[in-house]
């Protein structure tokens, strides 16, 4: 929660959006906690096989977890899905920076499309999950590039939802138009 405290800002973005009320609390509010959270599954997940520890699967175990706790404690069912959705999405980006360097905006745009409205709390989270991990140990300097990376993340985020929000058609009413049942025109068009 520090990383937000009396900040408008975030890496030069603007985060006021974060105190938005939601339930009674605010989204930065759900966002710490989601931070927080955001390792839950790792003890269900793991593995340790001849000394190589592994705990793949953490994220959707996490997720889970999150979501029963949540519904448990009466969390508003919004507020439930942005944390559930962060915490299953917080390696999404670790995963395009440690994988496509070389087509990423392939993967970028995937990313966007697939968490839309979600993509500025999970960037967030997974910085912080990064920096967490690598602030005491970094002899690559991964921290540096992961914060270029994550920047950029989300200017191209930004980019993405200002062409979303200012175009004339969407696919879907293109597909009711022309009476067709396909997604792919929804796709190209969204």
């Amino acid at each position: 929660k520090k990383i937000f405290k009396d900040r408008q800002k975030f890496m030069g973005f603007n985060i006021e959006f974060l105190n938005k009320n939601l339930g009674g609390f605010c989204l930065k509010d759900y966002t710490a906690f989601a931070t927080f959270a955001h390792d839950i599954g790792k003890f269900k997940c793991y593995k340790n096989n001849n000394g190589k520890v592994s705990f793949y699967g953490h994220n959707i175990s996490g997720a889970k977890i999150a979501n029963n706790f949540c519904n448990y404690f009466k969390f508003p069912k919004k507020a439930v899905k942005l944390i559930t959705t962060v915490i299953e999405a917080h390696m999404y980006p670790l995963g395009i920076f440690k994988n496509f360097n070389s087509n990423y905006k392939k993967h970028f745009y995937n990313f966007f499309y697939k968490y839309d409205r979600y993509v500025p709390y999970i960037l967030i989270v997974s910085f912080c999950d990064v920096y967490a991990t690598r602030s005491l140990l970094d002899p690559e300097n991964e921290l540096e590039k992961y914060k270029k990376f994550i920047k950029n993340l989300f200017k191209e985020y930004y980019i993405y939802r200002s062409i979303l929000d200012k175009r004339i058609l969407k696919g879907d009413e293109i597909k009711n138009v022309i009476e067709i049942e396909s997604n792919k025109i929804g796709k190209v068009i969204d």
